[in-house]
């Protein structure tokens, strides 16, 4: 598989495409918490490897054409990579991302073989932050931009808790609830009340093309 990896680099959809010290590159999550290795949270790290791993021997499987088509995307897509510099990505790194985005937002859905033939028909366009009806919850108001379909998704995560408000120097984000795309409103429970927590809220396509967050900070209900 590391032959398939060799030109993967920056980040998209939640994945980080690195290279090791030891030379060849590899891929990993984004992000990488230190977990009890028997905790749910652990168990959703694992199997975001594997599911990176599937998609990578998937993208061995594609037709030559259908490769060419993402190579064909993906230079038309360029990405901004950790030092803010932008670049160029692979065939491979659209084409893992989107479809792990795709799978980790509808674990139903099946592989797209071929890469996206339009933009996202919508975007968030701002963002409300109200307490929601219950203790340790935070009710999210957004609008959107564009013309939202059912089909698509509104991804909502979560950092925190934290005890005051402000911006911290690093930032540990959480998908906390995937809704329709023509949802406006969602409540995220199960808080820790009277702690502060960031909220933000991004419209995803099914074929996995994500829009930029639009996020804001609130205290959640006591």
């Amino acid at each position: 598989m590391s032959g398939m990896l060799g030109s993967m680099r920056g980040s998209l959809g939640g994945l980080a495409f690195t290279k090791s010290a030891a030379g060849p590159n590899v891929v990993m999550p984004r992000t990488r918490p230190r977990v009890d290795p028997a905790s749910g949270a652990a168990y959703a790290i694992y199997t975001n490897r594997a599911l990176i791993a599937y998609l990578a021997r998937q993208w061995g499987e594609l037709e030559a054409g259908e490769r060419a088509a993402w190579d064909k995307w993906a230079a038309a897509h360029p990405l901004r990579d950790s030092s803010g510099q932008i670049f160029a990505p692979s065939g491979i790194n659209m084409f893992v991302g989107l479809n792990h985005t795709r799978i980790r937002l509808d674990g139903t859905a099946e592989l797209a073989p071929m890469p996206p033939i339009s933009m996202t028909p919508a975007i968030i366009g701002g963002l409300t932050l109200s307490d929601g009806l219950v203790s340790g919850s935070i009710k999210a108001d957004w609008t959107t931009k564009g013309t939202p379909k059912e089909q698509d998704w509104v991804e909502i995560s979560i950092s925190g808790p934290y005890v005051s408000p402000g911006r911290t120097r690093s930032l540990k984000w959480a998908s906390a609830k995937v809704t329709a795309g023509n949802d406006t409103q969602e409540e995220v429970e199960g808080l820790s009340p009277a702690m502060w927590y960031w909220v933000r809220v991004r419209y995803v396509g099914a074929d996995g093309q994500t829009t930029p967050w639009i996020g804001g900070q609130k205290k959640a209900k006591s």
